[in-house]
């Protein structure tokens, strides 16, 4: 009698995106938040704030990881939210690109180059960054529009970024981001409410498929 002999298939495995997020400031008190979002490696640092009277201490947690930084994302075009852009690209060793909604961008560059003057005049020593840091800082931003995606690539390859109203500022965006069936969105602050030059945030948007996703 013959006998006959096979191999068990293999059950299907399932890969999880890991996904992992480091506060560097705001986590407590009234500081706008800010920090690291690793997925599957890769870091994004989101948002960069620094404020008057701009000590020095407050964007240190910030020195040891910058090497390792993807990308940075803005969210309001404020110095709580990117008033620390320009010393850490001169200062603590970031290196990548910025992506921010294109009103966000110019409201971030005016806010510094404000910030800048401001402690010129009140300041012998002057501010902690230049203009010209200011601008090259400011020449590494992406500016996308609301709802538009960008499929990272290189070592982030499979991550994309989109930006959605968040309300309460000019531009003010609300992270996605997505890296194959995992989704995070993040923040920091927004407004149901209309203004005249700021849309009211967008609801929770609902799934959607993206180049990087393939049905299973």
């Amino acid at each position: 009698m013959a006998s006959a002999s096979g191999s068990a298939l293999a059950a299907p495995t399932t890969v999880r995106t890991s996904v992992h997020f480091t506060p560097l400031r705001g986590s407590s008190g009234g500081a706008a938040p800010s920090g690291l979002l690793e997925v599957d490696g890769l870091t994004l640092l989101l948002d960069c704030g620094w404020e008057p009277p701009f000590d020095v201490s407050v964007l240190e947690p910030l020195r040891g990881v910058a090497a390792r930084v993807d990308a940075v994302l803005l969210s309001h075009g404020d110095l709580a939210h990117a008033g620390g852009l320009a010393y850490a690209f001169a200062r603590l060793g970031l290196s990548c690109p910025v992506y921010a909604t294109l009103p966000v961008s110019r409201l971030s560059k005016l806010a510094l180059y404000d910030a800048h003057e401001g402690v010129a005049e009140q300041s012998a020593a002057g501010a902690p960054f230049t203009l010209d840091e200011i601008d090259a800082a400011l020449s590494r931003v992406s500016e996308l529009k609301y709802s538009q995606t960008v499929l990272l690539s290189g070592r982030a390859a499979g991550l994309s970024l989109t930006p959605l109203p968040a309300g309460g500022s000019l531009g003010g965006a609300m992270w996605r981001v997505s890296k194959a069936l995992e989704e995070v969105l993040f923040l920091p602050r927004f407004s149901h409410q209309k203004a005249l030059l700021a849309a009211a945030a967008a609801a929770r948007p609902a799934p959607f498929p993206h180049p990087s996703r393939t049905p299973r």
